[in-house]
């Protein structure tokens, strides 16, 4: 029996919507396989300390980012890089590209959402409001074009509220930005204290002690259960008891 073939890279992969390609990272190095078949398309050097890469839909740009927050635009064809823009500076989450393959979206840990235009490099606030209340997490939901802030009162575990924006890719402009508020957050809930499952219909979460099912507003709608093990996650109100 042969065996699989095996990938280099393994932090964070990215797979493209057709699930055609992979693209995985070490250190400053991105490799770019065929996920059928395994075999490599390219591999380039890229920034140091890549945190996170996208491969465009139209499988012509492969994007990456570290964590200082600086965007890299290669050719996929290539590995050339073509631009390269410091953005803000500040660390943050997984970007994506739009459908047209002409700008990505990105977010930083301060709460700004922010443009890169593959055309020239350049890029741009969308948004930098003063929320009234602090924003303790911002992640997005590129299967419905959602960016979601998680905004509590004060560092911790303390009640506070999830807003949304739905995001128009035909009106990419800081005018067009506009959050809603589509749920609370209670006291000691966990929820955007790490990463949210996204799915096209549903939501998931792990609240410390169950995985949490919830419609796109974050309603619960059900929850899978574990055995509580020892070393496992402690819920909110665990931590605040003085972890």
């Amino acid at each position: 029996m042969s065996k699989d073939k095996k990938i280099s890279g393994c932090f964070e992969p990215f797979i493209t919507e057709d699930e055609s390609l992979i693209a995985t990272f070490s250190r400053n190095s991105i490799f770019v396989y065929s996920l059928e078949t395994k075999k490599q398309i390219q591999k380039f050097k890229s920034l140091s300390n890549i945190s996170f890469a996208a491969i465009s839909p139209d499988k012509n740009l492969v994007a990456v980012k570290n964590t200082s927050g600086t965007i890299a635009l290669h050719s996929l064809e290539t590995g050339e890089e073509l631009f390269k823009n410091p953005m803000t500076k500040t660390e943050g989450e997984q970007f994506y590209f739009t459908k047209d393959s002409k700008n990505i979206i990105d977010i930083d840990w301060g709460g700004k959402i922010l443009l890169f235009d593959c055309t020239d490099g350049s890029s741009k606030i969308l948004d930098n409001t003063k929320p009234l209340i602090r924003c303790d997490e911002i992640q997005i939901d590129k299967y419905n074009k959602i960016i979601y802030r998680f905004m509590r009162k004060t560092i911790g575990y303390s009640s506070g509220i999830i807003q949304a924006y739905y995001i128009d890719e035909e009106n990419l402009n800081p005018e067009s930005v506009q959050f809603k508020t589509v749920n609370a957050i209670e006291e000691n809930s966990l929820i955007g204290k790490w990463p949210i499952c996204f799915c096209k219909n549903h939501n998931y979460y792990y609240d410390g002690e169950n995985v949490i099912k919830t419609d796109k507003d974050f309603k619960v709608l059900s929850q899978i259960s574990f055995n509580k093990k020892k070393g496992t996650y402690k819920s909110g109100s665990e931590y605040n008891k003085g972890d």
